[in-house]
């Protein structure tokens, strides 16, 4: 059950808690078993089960795991992901909002999953991901020991569907999904916002942990099931300006926008919900 496992014990709790590399919990008890000659005491492990959290950020409801443990202080309870942090890394006290998952996954609690954070910069990547933005920020030490930000590609789920709507896979993100379908990246995030079509080579996307089967008789009908961001890519103005603060265009939507600059759809998208440059121009929503 714990082969290959690295265990830490739990801060403040004497010993009597420990955390595995997988975010597993277990509680620590030890009993005596009496012989002729010595009583010899042995441990006994029982592993805690979680409970969901949720949570609201910006009016944004997240769910994360959390364990309601006792330490010197009392009965605590805390989310896994800070536990792992303590115990692994040293740095103690954290509070729930002190970590960032990267793939988004609250219930993923890998060791390589977690970096330390703000609260405010874990809302502002949530809320990157909730919004499915193509790009996000995640902090970082220079090397002057200062703060800093790098930009990653965000790290989104992609369900795939075949034509009857029965899910074939969950991908980590568009990446690797193009990458194994040999798909064009561009060509599936317009699907994916419902501005070419709906399908590809015969699949069907859905952005996230889709459900085992879809209700295709709606894409049929033209109703957009699948996708929640093509009103906002068609219906809403699109301001550029210049880095001075100087209006240079408007345009009647996104697309527009995106097809007289030549700048790739997700880029754009990306840099109004980010407010940073592309191509010298500050981009806005009218």
């Amino acid at each position: 059950m714990y082969k290959n496992l690295r265990w830490r014990t739990l801060p403040y709790t004497n010993g009597f808690y420990q955390i595995s590399d997988q975010g597993e919990v277990r509680k620590i008890s030890k009993f005596a078993n009496t012989y002729s000659i010595q009583s010899i005491c042995m441990p006994k492990y029982s592993v805690l089960e979680f409970e969901r959290k949720q949570y609201i950020y910006s009016d944004t409801q997240f769910e994360c795991p959390v364990i309601r443990y006792r330490s010197e202080f009392g009965l605590e309870q805390k989310a896994i992901s800070t536990l792992m942090y303590e115990a692994f890394h040293g740095i103690y006290h954290l509070t729930n909002e002190s970590i960032i998952h990267l793939d988004g996954n609250e219930f993923n609690n890998e060791l390589k999953n977690l970096i330390l954070a703000t609260k405010s910069d874990r809302m502002r990547y949530m809320l990157s991901l909730k919004r499915k933005d193509a790009y996000s920020y995640i902090p970082i030490v220079q090397p002057d020991g200062s703060k800093g930000y790098t930009k990653t590609i965000t790290k989104v789920p992609l369900s795939l569907y075949n034509l009857e709507g029965n899910l074939i896979k969950i991908f980590p993100g568009i990446v690797q999904a193009c990458k194994e379908l040999e798909l064009d990246r561009n060509q599936v995030y317009k699907v994916l916002h419902g501005l070419k079509g709906h399908e590809i080579s015969g699949f069907l996307f859905k952005l996230g942990y889709g459900p085992a089967v879809l209700d295709t008789h709606l894409i049929e009908k033209k109703k957009i099931v699948l996708f929640n961001s093509s009103s906002a890519l068609s219906s809403r103005l699109v301001f550029q300006y210049s880095v001075s603060g100087k209006l240079m265009s408007v345009f009647n939507n996104l697309i527009e926008a995106s097809e007289k600059n030549k700048v790739p759809l997700e880029n754009l998208q990306s840099a109004i919900n980010n407010t940073f440059k592309l191509n010298n121009s500050i981009w806005l929503y009218g």
